[in-house]
């Protein structure tokens, strides 16, 4: 049982015959948290503190996977953000976070002057970056907030929600358990992890479970060959995404596939089950930057004839 951020590093090391892989390397679980360790201790030495705000833009990789479990061994309020240069450079959201720290690369840092301190490398692409903004703001939230997800709603204007660290790790509990995830199965990640969708559903909750994890950004993703390769039982789409894999075709060994972030149609359904009758196929909502898990759904050929929109 995970009671305090303290407690993030070895839970997840417990599962030590899991792995995490990306495009360039796999490594054990324990490898993953030795590693995350070191980074901790590394941001403690660069005056990380508990309570600080930290804007991330969240790739999808080992090296950032790591920084983030490091962010939050740590204590501080991690804001998720796109790992696009717009959204880190933009001046509403940094003057909606107000970040005492923001990890970006060289060429982005370089164009947060002059608001940066101080930098440090962390890994080969990304750096550290000490920001002028002041502490004091927040600070009390730390013990019960700190994770950041950016949402617009529906005004057009950046906001962000603070969610609990217990509540996300609960909500990645309800994911794994409302979907039947299996501790033997590899689940794959292509969503972006800027949102809760990827960020609960195909990051925290195989993390949390101790499955093993693949990790790849969907931009010219082979989905077919990826999951083939990778021999990946579980993933998550959005219906956007989800057509593009059933284009592809959907290779035997993928199990289970979870729809979320938008409407479902059942044409869309039909096409995925379609020479496909051993997928599960789960349409979920509610796992949205709003936080709290809403339903689950198992999709059956028996109910796509008499409506348009899947539950």
């Amino acid at each position: 049982m995970i009671n305090s951020y303290n407690d993030i590093l070895d839970h997840i090391e417990l599962h030590s015959c899991a792995f995490i892989q990306d495009e360039t390397e796999r490594i054990s679980f324990r490898e993953f948290i030795g590693r995350t360790r070191i980074l901790r201790a590394f941001l403690s030495q660069e005056g990380l503190r508990a309570g600080d705000r930290v804007l991330f833009p969240f790739r999808n990789n080992i090296d950032h996977a790591s920084l983030m479990l490091a962010l939050l061994a740590s204590g501080v309020l991690v804001y998720v953000s796109s790992p696009t240069a717009a959204k880190l450079q933009s001046e509403q959201y940094w003057k909606l976070v107000e970040p005492h720290w923001a990890v970006t690369d060289a060429s982005h840092a370089a164009q947060l002057t002059p608001s940066i301190v101080s930098s440090s490398p962390v890994s080969s692409v990304s750096l550290i970056c000490r920001t002028t903004n002041p502490r004091g703001r927040l600070e009390d939230l730390a013990a019960r907030a700190s994770i950041g997800n950016y949402t617009s709603g529906s005004t057009g204007r950046p906001k962000a929600v603070l969610h609990s660290l217990e509540s996300v790790f609960l909500n990645a509990r309800l994911h794994a358990a409302a979907i039947g995830l299996e501790k033997e199965s590899i689940v794959g990640c292509f969503l972006p992890l800027n949102f809760s969708y990827g960020l609960v559903a195909n990051f925290f909750a195989p993390l949390l479970c101790g499955n093993s994890l693949v990790l790849a950004k969907a931009d010219g993703l082979d989905f077919r060959s990826w999951i083939h390769e990778n021999e990946i039982h579980v993933t998550s789409a959005t219906p956007y995404t989800a057509r593009l894999l059933g284009k592809s075709g959907l290779p035997p060994k993928l199990q289970l596939l979870t729809i979320g972030g938008d409407s479902f149609s059942t044409s869309l359904a039909r096409d995925l089950l379609s020479g496909h009758p051993n997928l599960r196929l789960l349409c979920t909502y509610g796992i949205t930057e709003a936080g709290p898990r809403v339903a689950t759904h198992e999709v059956s050929f028996d109910e796509l004839a008499d409506k348009a929109l899947l539950p």
